[in-house]
């Protein structure tokens, strides 16, 4: 267990006086989960120095750069579908997506601000089987955004805690690296 101060990233050194430096912005939109995921790893590892991720969750979901950074991977496959609202977040320009960021970050930061708005269910008719279908559940634009950001922060905390011989549905994990593990 290594014990001495972080070798790696001087900025979590400021996680001791209670400050964040994920959230200490440098003009790059994906550093506060860049932060994040290496203070994270210094916790996995064992660095007793490394103050608990926890208390620092919810600030860094609340974090409009974070909230930007969802709706580029959301829109980086393509087109999708609108939400209830109508919104399609790929239509956005960059700055009504920093717009719809920050006010979600504002949302999320006030204590009982954000409330999830209704899913609309809808039935699909499946390919090549007539008279089956599937259901969809189709939601809001803001609340794929808030869910794909919640996802960002608390899955390298998750995923530190799995087995090194876990593979499914795990991110930069594929089946072929299982199949060569096994063998």
């Amino acid at each position: 267990m290594y014990k001495g101060p972080l070798p790696f990233d001087k900025n979590l050194m400021k996680l001791k006086k209670g400050l964040d430096p994920a959230l200490l912005h440098e003009g790059k939109g994906d550093w506060t989960l860049t932060v994040h995921r290496r203070h994270v790893a210094a916790r996995a590892s064992g660095c007793e120095d490394t103050p608990p991720v926890g208390p620092f969750l919810m600030g860094r979901i609340a974090c409009a750069s974070v909230m930007r950074e969802a709706i580029t991977a959301l829109t980086a496959d393509g087109c999708k579908a609108p939400g209830l609202d109508g919104t399609r977040l790929e239509e956005l320009d960059n700055s009504e997506a920093w717009s719809l960021s920050r006010q979600l970050a504002r949302s999320i930061a006030e204590p009982r601000s954000y409330r999830p708005g209704p899913d609309q269910k809808k039935l699909i008719p499946k390919e090549g089987k007539k008279g089956e279908f599937r259901e969809l559940t189709i939601q809001r634009s803001e609340d794929r955004v808030v869910g794909k950001a919640t996802a960002l922060v608390l899955e390298p905390v998750v995923d530190s805690t799995f087995s090194p011989f876990s593979f499914g549905f795990r991110p930069g994990r594929h089946r072929l690296e299982a199949v060569g593990t096994a063998l």
